[in-house]
């Protein structure tokens, strides 16, 4: 779906994207800097992202410590 309508959203751009996949940087930090934003409940979109086995995707410290 294009999302339309969703109860959060976590929007990044590919860049950024491609950084948190390969380890370089986790969402927490991309949120802390700006390049990534959230919309909605932030613990919810945590929570969502711990589904998945990626540390870098729920980490909260940085990606040197995943």
């Amino acid at each position: 779906t294009d999302g339309s309508g969703a109860e959060i959203e976590l929007s990044l751009g590919h860049e950024v994207l491609a950084d948190v996949l390969s380890g370089r940087r986790t969402v927490h930090e991309a949120l802390n800097d700006g390049s990534a934003t959230i919309e909605g409940d932030y613990e919810r979109v945590i929570r969502v992202l711990s589904c998945f086995e990626v540390p870098t995707l729920w980490g909260l410290g940085s990606a040197d410590d995943s």
